[in-house]
Order: C-alpha cells, then sequence, then structure tokens
C-alpha cells in the first residue's frame, strides 16, 4: 500500500514538474474572433480583443518570420520566442497597418504571443515561417 502511495506521489510530481514546460498561455476576451494555428502559419481576426494569445509555429528550415498587422483601435504589443527568450517585433497601435520580416531564425518551436493591456479593436495578425 506505501508503495502504491509513494508511485502516486511521484507520479503526480512528475506531471506538475513537466506537465506546463510549453511556457506561453492564451487568455483573452474578444467578440467576432476567428483565428487560425497550423503548423507555417497563423492567423487572428477580431472585432474586440483583449487580452494574450499565443501561436506556436515550426520552424523546419530556419526561415524568416513574415508578419502583418493593422490595427482600427487600442494598442498590441507582437512578440516572439524561438528558444533564447521573448523578444518583441513592434507595438501596433490604432490605425496602424504594418508589415515586416524578422532575420532568419533558429530551426524549431517558434512561440508568437499578441498581447494587448486593452480592449483592442478591428484587429487582423496574420503571420508565416518563409
Amino acid at each position: 500500500m506505501k508503495k502504491t502511495i509513494c508511485a502516486i506521489a511521484a507520479l503526480l510530481t512528475v506531471l506538475l514538474t513537466f506537465g506546463g514546460c510549453g511556457g506561453y498561455a492564451s487568455h483573452y476576451k474578444a467578440v467576432g474572433f476567428v483565428h487560425s494555428n497550423e503548423t507555417e502559419s497563423a492567423f487572428m481576426s477580431f472585432y474586440e480583443f483583449e487580452g494574450t494569445m499565443v501561436f506556436k509555429l515550426k520552424n523546419k528550415d530556419g526561415g524568416a518570420l513574415e508578419y502583418s498587422a493593422k490595427l482600427g483601435s487600442g494598442e498590441a504589443e507582437i512578440s516572439y520566442d524561438c528558444g533564447n527568450g521573448k523578444t518583441s517585433l513592434r507595438p501596433v497601435k490604432q490605425g496602424d497597418e504594418l508589415a515586416g520580416t524578422t532575420d532568419p531564425l533558429p530551426a524549431g518551436t517558434v512561440y508568437i504571443i499578441v498581447e494587448t493591456a486593452e480592449k483592442c479593436g478591428n484587429g487582423d495578425f496574420r503571420f508565416e515561417i518563409d
């Protein structure tokens, strides 16, 4: 009986320790929100959005990240993490329409994080590994 309890306790400890190793999680309130996350591309469009949206892309060949963003109201921050910590791309402010490409990123998983501190309106964000 003691061995069973010890085994269960050890298993729970391992699950709690390694269960959340992704590091980033989405949490948001949104109206008219459409989003997609495929292997090498992702997008989000919304009427209203407040919070954090995280996309997980695979960078198989060490390509660059292409992005575009439009925002009708509010302000959002776009960041990415490819294993070396979170790197800010740029803020997107009310009325902005922007596009850009990063330098080539290391092969592996790329997390893209879109964060708002306030309610934003009429947004469209698109990301693709080139």
